[in-house]
């Protein structure tokens, strides 16, 4: 889903928090197919500046660090 053009203004989007939620399931499941699908949608997210500002707010540098 990240990797549709379309789709980058949902991300970007802070009413939805799809960000938040994500980096919430990343912080609470160790499920190794969780962990990559969550790491490769904060990887295509770090390309777009909304985005980006959104993973800050997250703190998402810290929650992968963690793992």
């Amino acid at each position: 889903m990240s990797f549709n053009d379309f789709a980058l203004t949902h991300f970007a989007d802070y009413s939805l928090n799809i960000v938040e939620l994500a980096s919430k399931i990343l912080d609470f499941y160790n499920k190794e197919k969780i962990v990559r699908i969550i790491c490769r949608l904060f990887d295509r997210l770090k390309d777009d500046k909304e985005c980006l500002d959104h993973l800050g707010m997250v703190n998402a540098l810290n929650i992968m660090l963690k793992l």
